[in-house]
């Protein structure tokens, strides 16, 4: 985002980030960012009902206002993750995944669920809070009481490697003889599974991400769709309210627009070379 804002002449600000409370003064900016908005954020809310132009980054959860989406196709990065294990013949399903006020989580439920569905399988599903990505013992209170549940479980699909690290080692500790794959729907961080094999993960950078939302905010605000009041700034500025990032591999050019009242713009693998690479460790999933 701050690239995109220094080659264009703009600022970027980071606006102060409070869930539960609301802002007491306004946001003096010209254009918001909401990277990964969550339907309970008081301030993403706001932000979202103001009178200023609003991009998101990622998809949005039921209840939020409209505004203009900029997202990543993680259906097809799920599908080609998924597409290995139902070959393998997986009977028993789980997912551990961001609750209903992330609109990440409900496609990733989405998704899980039809492609169960073909499996003939019933998944079982659990739930964290988005944010909590590097929350192993989170994961794992929510793990270990599904895992204890269903023995014949075969096959975890995670939101976050430290989910796949958490479930591995409740394994390890207490049914060292279980066969049980994981997979993370999320990016593998600073090479936590490098060392472990066959756990499959979407690679996800968030850079490419934040720079599709700033180049899209600022070809609002160079449109001119903005109040009177604001569009004669002299120095106008994006604004970015912090949140957890995920994105993609940087590729050529910016996707093309979608949809109708508000725009909606999908990152493309044909446009980012290494956009939602599937891998096993530091290789391709067999």
């Amino acid at each position: 985002m701050l690239e995109v804002g220094q080659r264009h002449d703009y600022d970027v600000s980071i606006l102060s980030a409070n869930a539960d409370m609301p802002r007491s003064t306004a946001a003096r900016v010209d254009g918001v960012i909401v990277v990964d908005p969550l339907s309970d954020d008081l301030r993403a809310r706001e932000l979202m009902l103001s009178a200023l132009p609003v991009v998101a980054g990622e998809h949005l959860p039921p209840g939020l206002p409209e505004c203009e989406v900029v997202a990543v196709d993680h259906r097809r990065a799920l599908s080609e993750l998924l597409a290995p294990e139902a070959a393998r013949g997986v009977t028993r399903p789980l997912l551990v995944a961001p609750d209903e006020h992330s609109g990440w989580g409900n496609l990733l439920r989405d998704v899980f669920d039809a492609w169960a569905a073909d499996l003939g399988a019933a998944p079982a599903h659990g739930y964290v809070r988005f944010g909590g990505w590097d929350d192993k013992e989170g994961f794992r209170e929510v793990l270990q009481p599904m895992l204890q549940a269903d023995e014949e479980a075969d096959f975890v699909l995670v939101s976050s490697p430290y989910g796949v690290l958490a479930g591995l080692e409740f394994l390890a500790e207490h049914s060292p003889t279980r066969a049980v794959r994981f997979a993370s729907a999320g990016p593998d961080v600073g090479g936590l599974l490098d060392h472990v094999p066959e756990v499959g993960f979407v690679d996800l950078p968030a850079r490419a991400l934040g720079a599709a939302c700033a180049e899209r905010l600022i070809e609002l605000l160079e449109a001119g769709r903005l109040s009177p009041g604001l569009r004669h700034h002299a120095h106008p500025s994006a604004c970015a309210s912090p949140a957890v990032n995920t994105a993609l591999n940087p590729g050529q050019g910016l996707p093309t627009p979608l949809t109708n009242r508000f725009g909606m713009r999908s990152l493309e693998p044909s446009s980012f070379v290494t956009l939602q690479e599937v891998r096993c460790g530091k290789g391709p999933c067999p």
